[in-house]
Order: C-alpha cells, then structure tokens, then sequence
C-alpha cells in the first residue's frame, strides 16, 4: 500500500509560499500521533533540497500562519539542544484533508511544482482525477495563470501527470481532465495517451467525412465525373 501523507485543506487559506508549503509537507511526513516532530534544520534541507536559510525563513512564515509552532528543547543541564515542531493545523478526524503520495515528496519537484501537484490531489476523486481550470489553480496556490500553464506542463514532463482535453457535445473545448500518476506509474503514460490519441484521431476522421459529405450534398456539380475528366 502507498503511504500518503494527510494534509489539511486550511494549508490553502494560508497565504504561505511554495518554499514555506513544501517545508509543512516534509514536516508532516515526520508527523506523529502527538504531532511532535524532531527533524533538524540541516536535516528538513536535505529533504526539501533547500539552504538552511530558507528553511528559517519558512518555518518563520508557517509560524506566522499558525500552522506550526516551534518548541525549545533543553538537555538535563540546562543547555538547548534542538527544537521540536507540533503542527498546529486541524489533524482531527473531522477535519477536511487530502492525501499526497509520500513518494512524491521524494521526487526532484520545484516549490512551486509541489504545491500545484498538492492543489491538484486536493481536488482529485477516488481514481485521481480531476479537472480545476488554470485560474482556480492559480487563486488557490497564490501563483498567475503563466506559471500554474508551465507548472502543470513539467509535472507532465516528469511522468506525475497526464492531461486529456475534453470536449463538449457541441464540439466546443472544455477544461482539461487531470489524471495524477503515483511514482510506481511513471513511464506508463505513454501508452495511456497513445490509446486517447487514436480515439481523438478517429473522431477528426469522422467529423472530416461528415463535412465532406455535407459539401458533396450542397455541391454536387464540384464532384461529378464531367468536372473530373475535365480537370
């Protein structure tokens, strides 16, 4: 079974940058039952593949977030030795969560590529779908409608998503269906997108046969054999 890690939707109210989300994340992956979690700085770096100095910066906004609060240690002498963090989001049952693939959080993801993937599982249903349009995307990470077009297309590069347009019984375009693919799927969308690109090259087909046809109909002359033989 994929481990997931549980995130509260509130992480989207904050107004917290992708570097500060992506520390939450990785702080939450080391969560417990009593939300007390032990990581060093040195050690949330590594992990988020960040300096030291932006992992201060970001505990410091998720502090102010009130999303997690940092708690001093101290050794039998008195002396301080490393802090402990309590996240302080909703972790109730009761609370409204999403679920992130841990595996995920080990993948080379920019800030801000996490944090659209996260909007992304937020939204998705039990198969991993969903189909939230660029501008809802871009309000909810806080990030312009450029960046979440060129995010979600390098998520897609990096084989953790797959992006099917859609259309309406009218023919006109609707938003894009969003499919999330765990880190044990990648390399299968190939084949995936193959098949629904077949699809949507027999429905051109029959849509290009059906306008000729109606043009023969309202034109005959331009398709009878005297005009033929004459050209």
């Amino acid at each position: 079974m994929t481990p997931f890690v549980s995130c509260p939707v509130d992480i989207f109210r904050a107004q917290v940058s992708p570097t500060a989300y992506k520390v939450f994340l990785v702080l939450k992956s080391f969560d417990n039952k009593e939300h007390k979690i032990f990581p060093s700085k040195k050690t949330l770096a590594e992990k988020c593949g960040l300096g030291l100095t932006s992992i201060y910066n970001a505990i410091k906004q998720l502090v102010r977030a009130g999303l997690v609060t940092v708690v001093s240690r101290f050794d039998h002498n008195g002396r301080q030795t490393s802090n402990f963090y309590e996240i302080t989001a909703p972790t109730s049952e009761q609370s409204v969560r999403f679920a992130i693939d841990i595996d995920v959080l080990k993948q080379s993801l920019s800030s801000v590529e996490l944090k659209v993937y996260s909007c992304l599982s937020r939204h998705a249903d039990e198969n991993g779908q969903c189909y939230p349009s660029r501008k809802q995307i871009a309000k909810e990470c806080h990030l312009s409608v450029t960046t979440v077009y060129r995010t979600i297309h390098q998520l897609k590069q990096k084989g953790l998503l797959r992006i099917d347009g859609q259309t309406r019984p009218n023919g006109g375009t609707r938003q894009n269906l969003y499919t999330l693919l765990s880190v044990s799927e990648q390399g299968q969308e190939t084949s995936v997108i193959t098949k629904n690109s077949m699809s949507d090259l027999r429905q051109r087909a029959e849509r290009a046969k059906k306008t000729v046809a109606d043009i023969m109909k309202k034109f005959p002359m331009l398709y009878s054999p005297d005009v033929t033989q004459r050209e």
